[in-house]
């Protein structure tokens, strides 16, 4: 199956070669396939060059959430593992991975996990979810974070936000569980 393409509108491609990670429907000036919520489309200038990989929302005003401008890095579970893995060497790195303490170990977009905030709290993990798209990529996450994250998982606590739709998101995640 092909990759769907999301066009943007001229001059628009700008705030993407810098590498900010949303995509606003306003930019947008078609889109080539029929992306469903949550698929991997491939984001391109109206000269037809490639710009970025994201996942698409057709429900909210960011339609797509950027992740990679590698042309050749595929999203899927090892892209998530990887990304994962970084944000928690990171805080390793910096001091926050006390037993005892409590940190943010997945800072969203800051993080390359657009839409997924990670908090710990001693033993239990705290997980924020503000895209539809990473809600249903929550059992491939919940399957690598035990490897990096180690003894300090307990349990893992799911919470969704969203500003408009919160019941649809809470059944969202409720089945991605």
């Amino acid at each position: 199956m092909a990759t769907a393409r999301v066009i943007l509108r001229p001059r628009k491609a700008r705030p993407f070669y810098g590498r900010h990670p949303w995509v606003l429907d306003t930019a947008v000036a078609h889109i080539d396939g029929s992306p469903a919520d949550g698929d991997v489309v491939e984001l391109i200038a109206e000269n037809g060059k490639f710009v970025a990989r994201g996942i698409f929302s057709s429900q909210s005003r960011i339609r797509v959430r950027l992740l990679t401008w590698n042309p050749t890095e595929a999203i899927n579970d090892d892209f998530l593992r990887q990304r994962l893995q970084a944000a928690l060497q990171l805080r390793r790195a910096l001091g926050f991975d006390r037993p005892d303490g409590a940190a943010r170990q997945v800072f969203s977009e800051a993080d390359g996990l657009t839409g997924l905030i990670v908090d710990r709290y001693g033993p239990y993990l705290a997980v924020q979810v503000n895209a539809h798209a990473m809600a249903l990529r929550l059992p491939a996450l919940g399957r690598q974070c035990p490897k990096p994250c180690g003894p300090i998982t307990a349990s893992i606590g799911w919470q969704s936000i969203c500003w408009n739709r919160g019941e649809f998101w809470s059944r969202a995640v409720a089945r991605a569980i």
